[in-house]
């Protein structure tokens, strides 16, 4: 049979999402020691959408890698602009601002970057439709760069094997 038997659908998740009153939720769950996937709303996880916070990875790997951030300790000083998320209002490292999901920290990163090296790292990576519009502070937010879940998933597994085109101490950090 041509059928795949390690991939499996888990309707019963639906009863999850509901409880919560989501109906528009994808899941996939990678098993890697079994070689195994399991999945709840297929046509959901294979649409394209903006990356918002899960873009902060690749937003991290990137200026990491051009030395844009030296390391996770790179601080970027508070702007002085307040914001509802009281967390994000005060001077903050790369590993701080990843743990609060802070827009504006990685917005400002993403400044110092710049467009062409980041189109470059959306490009080698493969990373969704690999498109940052106009606004280097938006793009991941503004419906610019897109990806499905399920591609997230492989770039999360190639992250995880270190099968990404960063060097090893950039995926490591």
């Amino acid at each position: 049979s041509c059928e795949r038997n390690n991939i499996e659908e888990r309707k019963d998740w639906a009863a999850i999402y509901k409880k919560h009153g989501v109906d528009s939720a994808c899941f996939e769950l990678v098993e890697h020691s079994k070689e195994r996937v399991y999945y709840y709303n297929k046509a959901r996880g294979n649409t394209r959408m903006s990356p918002a916070s899960t873009f902060k990875i690749m937003a991290s790997l990137i200026a990491l890698e051009t030395s844009v951030a030296p390391d996770e300790d790179l601080i970027i000083k508070w702007d002085g602009v307040k914001r509802p998320q009281e967390q994000w209002n005060k001077d903050m490292n790369m590993r701080e601002a990843f743990k609060v999901s802070s827009e504006p920290y990685y917005k400002e990163l993403m400044k110092r970057v710049g467009t062409t090296e980041i189109k470059r790292w959306l490009d080698s990576t493969e990373y969704g439709n690999m498109q940052i519009g106009n606004n280097v502070e938006t793009f991941w937010t503004d419906n610019s760069l897109q990806i499905t879940p399920d591609e997230q998933c492989g770039f999360l597994k190639k992250l995880y094997f270190d099968d990404l085109p960063f060097s090893k101490r950039t995926m490591r950090i």
